[in-house]
């Protein structure tokens, strides 16, 4: 990967009416200042200092800092059976080492069978949330809150980001891994299920390659191996679930407000890193100056969602077909669906003439972006 002598910060171009003045965290300068301390991973993101810096603020916060989930083991625990059922050895060995740290129960490591019910109980919750998100309903949230052992409202919060945070960090991780470093209604609705029937024919792209196997260290975290994604939309198939319409429920209007209600502070976290993702521009690509890559980010932002069943009303989606070719959508269904069938030569056949750290914004994006996606299911039931 590129070495990158020039100050990034000065480079980005970022709004500042995104920042949350009234969300005050005073771990910044300890942030910036220790980047040494953290993985792999936060190291390659740090090629976008400023996402970075949102970035490690949510993470802390979720798994740190005082919440409703009142042991940092839990969340840990949280994060081995995320990164687990999307197959990323690397995110579960260092949650497991992070559980030791913090005084986990040793047995917890075992495997499923050995945790408390509670924590067992939200395990249906984590696999449909890691695979088919819309297809979670207010009885699976509610199975947590009633009877014995029962979750309250803001627990079943704090987990569900915490789950969804590692989900897609596991896309991120597979991605970095390879990387050595104006129409009328009809016809937009129209396009929304080409692009939406054409993101279901991938799959035969996608599936033909071998599957792979959930690795034998982390099996005892996984139930139901075989649960995976299924294409939102299939030509012919029956009993295809609604589209989720972001204009019936957005992160902005509904989702953002009914989690800060519930876990304070994580609202503005998640909606800072959300919009730096979203707005992260140098201007440049490929070495070009003065370049506007808006309309290319948000054809990877809705093509991410879409796959996932979420339309924008007011997106023309022929612009995913003219902005994206056919193999960066491939790239990007497999990274958001089947992270762990992501190859070298896959990475390194999309976007060649990027330079390595806008490759990384990429990669980004899809983290976000299925992040958001996975929070919007899971919130709009919360919310019923």
């Amino acid at each position: 990967m590129q070495t990158v002598d020039v100050d990034m910060d000065s480079m980005v171009e970022y709004d500042a009416e995104y920042e949350h003045d009234n969300y005050n965290f005073s771990g910044k300068n300890w942030i910036m200042e220790n980047v040494d301390v953290y993985d792999h991973v936060t190291k390659v993101i740090r090629y976008h200092p400023k996402y970075f810096e949102h970035y490690i603020k949510t993470h802390r916060y979720l798994m740190y800092d005082d919440g409703p989930l009142p042991f940092t083991t839990t969340r840990h625990y949280l994060a081995i059976i995320a990164a687990a059922r999307n197959k990323c050895n690397y995110l579960v060995s260092l949650h497991e080492k992070e559980f030791l740290a913090e005084g986990g129960d040793t047995k917890w490591l075992n495997g499923l069978e050995f945790i408390p019910q509670k924590l067992r109980a939200i395990y249906d919750i984590n696999k449909i949330l890691a695979h088919r998100p819309w297809l979670l309903t207010k009885e699976h949230i509610e199975r947590l809150t009633k009877g014995t052992n029962s979750w309250s409202l803001a627990e079943v919060v704090h987990a569900i980001v915490i789950l969804a945070h590692f989900h897609s960090l596991s896309s991120f991780v597979f991605m970095w891994s390879q990387s050595g470093i104006g129409c009328y209604e009809t016809e937009l609705s129209n396009r929304f299920k080409n692009v939406e029937l054409q993101a279901a024919q991938l799959t035969k792209s996608t599936e033909s390659l071998n599957t792979v196997e959930v690795p034998q260290s982390i099996s005892h975290y996984v139930e139901d191996p075989t649960y995976a994604y299924q294409d939102f939309a299939r030509r012919g198939a029956e009993n295809i679930p609604h589209t989720f319409r972001i204009q019936d429920y957005s992160w902005d209007d509904h989702g953002y407000s009914l989690v800060n209600r519930l876990y304070n502070d994580v609202g503005f976290l998640l909606d800072d890193k959300f919009r730096v993702a979203y707005n992260l521009t140098y201007k440049t690509l490929a070495g070009r100056q003065n370049v506007d890559t808006s309309k290319f980010r948000r054809a990877i932002w809705n093509y991410i969602q879409c796959i996932y069943g979420i339309r924008h009303d007011d997106y023309d989606y022929g612009e995913v077909n003219k902005l994206l070719d056919r193999p960066l959508k491939t790239f990007i269904k497999t990274a958001c669906c089947f992270p762990e069938r992501i190859t070298k030569q896959d990475y390194d056949s999309i976007l060649v003439e990027l330079l390595d750290s806008e490759k990384v914004h990429v990669n980004l994006m899809i983290l976000e972006a299925k992040n958001q996606a996975m929070l919007l299911y899971a919130l709009r039931e919360l919310n019923r």
